[in-house]
C-alpha cells in the first residue's frame, strides 16, 4: 500500500504497519500521520478503559459459580456478558447504583446471554441503553421466527436454563427485549423495571418489541410486582412459533403498565397461565405507535394460537385504545371480577373497538366452555362482548356506555367497520356469532344477570346472528337500557 506521509515502518511490525497503512488510505496528504496515530492511540487507550470493567466481569461469569458483585457507578458494555453453559449456583449481584450501560452501537446478542446451566440469580442493578426512539427501524419478526433469532441488543437473553430468578433489576432505553426467556424452566422474575424500550418499524410503527418475553415452551414461570412503562410494543409476551412446545404454568401477578403501545399481555401457543392481580392505565398509547397497516388492535390481555386452562382475574385498566380482552384461541379458562375503563370521548381512541372479542383462528382449538363473570366493562367505541362457539357462561357483568361511535346496522365501513357475515357485531351488547376466522356457530350458551346500557342497547341488549338460533342458548334476566 502507498504511504504518502514517508514514515519509516518497522518491517518486522506487521499489526504496525496494518495500522499504519489503514489510516493512511483516510488521511489526507496535509495532516502528519504520526497525529493521526496519537488519536488513534488515545482512542484505544479510551476504549480500554471503558471495557476494563467488562473483562473483569466476563472473568468473573467464567468462573460460573459463586457471587459476581457488579461495582458501583457505570461500567461500559461494548461486547456483551456470557454465562458458561456449565453454571451452577452463580449469583449476579450489584451494588450500590451499578450500571451496565450498552456503548453505541452495540450489536451483540444481549449484555448478559445465558445458554444452560442452573440455579443462576441476577438482582439489583441496572441495565441502561441509548434512546431507543432514536434507533433505526426494525421490522417484525416472522411468525415463524423466535424472537431470540430475530432482536439482538437484548438486556437479559435466557436459553435452555433451569432455575432462573432476577430481582430488583431496572431496564431502560433498550431497542429490543429488557428479558427474553426461551425454552428454559422454572424462571422467576420479581420487581423489575422496564421504561422507554421498543423499537419501530419502518413505518415509524410498533414492532412489538420492548417488553419481557417467554417462547419456546418455557415452563413453571412467574413475573410478580413489576413495572412497564412507556413500552412501546407488548408489556408482557408469552409466544411459540408453530411446532414449537407451548408455554406452561405461568402466574402474572401484581404488576403495573403504564402506556403501552400494543398489548399490555400477549398470550398465544400456551396453557395454564393465570392473569391476577394487575393494574395499568393508557393501552394502546401513543396511538401513532399502533401498527394499524397490519390490523394489529391493541388489548390489555390478547391471545393467539390455542391457550387453555388460563384465567384473568381481578386486574383492572383505565384508558385503553383497543379492547380489554382478545380471546383468539382462548378456551376452557375464566374472566372474572376484572375492571376496564375509559372515560374520554371516543375520538380519545383511534383504535377503540369492543370490550371482549372471542375468535378461533387457530385450527387446533374450538371456542368453548369460557366463563365470562363478574366484570366490569364501560366506555368502549363498539360493544360488549362477541360471543362464538359453545358452552361460555357470561353471567353478572356490568356493560355500560357502549357504542360510543354510534354504530348501528347500515352505519358506513367507516364508522361502524362490521364483518359482512355477522353486520350487527358492533353494535349489539351482547353479540352471539354463527363465525369468526371459521365456523363456529353460537350454541348451549348462558348469557344471564348482565347489566347493558349505552347507545342503541335497549333494542341490541342481547343480539344473534341471523344463522343462530336463539332458543339454541339460554338468555334471561339480562337488564338492557338505551340512551338514544
Amino acid at each position: 500500500m502507498p504511504n504518502p506521509a514517508n514514515i519509516p515502518i518497522p518491517s518486522t511490525d506487521r499489526n504496525f504497519k496494518l495500522i499504519n497503512a489503514r489510516i493512511s488510505i483516510c488521511m489526507p496528504n496535509r495532516f502528519p500521520a504520526v497525529l493521526w496515530l496519537v488519536a488513534l492511540f488515545v482512542a484505544m487507550s479510551i476504549l480500554m478503559a471503558c471495557s476494563k470493567g467488562e473483562r473483569a466481569l466476563q472473568r468473573a461469569l467464567n468462573k460460573g459459580s459463586g457471587k459476581v458483585t457488579i461495582p458501583p457507578g457505570v461500567t461500559e458494555i461494548s461486547r456483551g456478558l456470557t454465562v458458561p453453559i456449565t453454571a451452577r449456583n452463580l449469583e449476579v449481584v450489584g451494588s450500590e447504583g451499578s450500571v451496565l450501560r450498552v456503548s453505541p452501537g452495540f450489536q451483540a446478542r444481549a449484555v448478559f446471554l445465558i445458554r444452560g446451566g442452573s440455579g443462576i440469580r441476577f438482582r439489583n442493578f441496572t441495565i441502561e441503553g441509548g434512546s431507543a426512539e432514536n434507533e433505526r427501524p426494525s421490522e417484525a419478526a416472522p411468525e415463524r421466527a423466535p424472537l431470540s433469532s430475530h432482536f439482538s441488543g437484548n438486556g437479559i437473553s435466557i436459553e435452555d436454563t433451569s432455575d432462573v430468578s432476577i430481582a430488583d433489576v431496572q431496564i431502560r432505553y433498550l431497542s429490543a427485549m429488557p428479558i427474553l426467556v426461551s425454552r428454559s424452566k422454572k424462571v422467576k422474575l420479581e420487581r423489575i423495571r422496564t421504561e422507554n424500550c421498543g423499537s419501530r418499524n419502518s413505518k415509524g410503527r410498533a414492532n412489538s418489541s420492548g417488553g419481557i418475553v417467554f417462547e419456546e415452551g418455557v415452563e413453571d414461570f412467574e413475573v410478580r410486582g413489576s413495572h412497564f412503562k412507556r413500552i412501546l410494543g407488548n408489556g408482557i409476551w408469552i409466544r411459540s412459533i408453530p411446532g414449537s412446545p407451548r408455554n406452561a404454568r405461568g402466574l402474572i401477578e401484581g404488576n403495573v403498565f403504564e402506556i403501552v403501545g400494543h398489548h399490555a399481555i400477549l398470550i398465544s401457543q400456551a396453557g395454564r397461565i393465570q392473569v391476577e392481580n394487575n393494574t395499568g392505565r393508557m393501552i394502546g398509547f401513543p396511538s401513532t405507535a399502533v401498527d394499524v397497516e397490519n390490523r394489529v388492535i391493541p388489548a390489555v390481555i390478547g391471545s393467539s394460537g390455542k391457550f387453555d386452562e388460563g384465567a384473568y382475574r381481578n386486574n383492572r385498566f383505565e384508558e385503553i385504545n383497543g379492547r380489554c380482552f382478545t380471546l383468539d384461541g382462548f378456551h376452557d379458562g375464566e374472566i372474572a371480577g376484572n375492571v376496564c375503563l375509559n372515560r374520554g370521548p371516543e375520538t380519545d381512541y383511534p383504535s377503540g373497538h369492543m370490550a371482549v372479542l372471542m375468535n378461533n383462528t387457530s385450527q387446533d382449538m374450538e371456542s368453548q366452555f369460557t366463563t365470562i363473570r363478574d366484570n366490569t366493562f364501560e366506555g368502549f367505541n363498539f360493544g360488549g362482548i362477541f360471543v362464538l362457539g359453545k358452552g361460555h357462561k357470561i353471567v353478572r357483568n356490568k356493560l355500560a356506555h357502549l357504542n360510543r361511535v354510534r354504530c348501528r346496522e347500515g352505519s358506513s365501513p367507516g364508522v361502524c367497520p362490521a364483518s359482512s357475515s355477522e353486520p350487527a357485531m358492533l353494535s349489539a351488547g351482547i353479540y352471539l356469532a354463527f363465525q369468526g376466522a371459521r365456523l363456529g356457530p353460537s350454541a348451549e350458551n348462558t348469557i344471564e344477570h348482565n347489566e347493558i346500557s349505552g347507545f342503541g342497547m335497549k333494542a341490541n341488549c342481547v343480539v344473534t346472528s341471523a344463522n343462530v338460533e336463539a332458543a339454541a342458548n339460554t338468555i334471561r334476566n339480562n337488564k338492557c337500557s338505551g340512551d338514544e
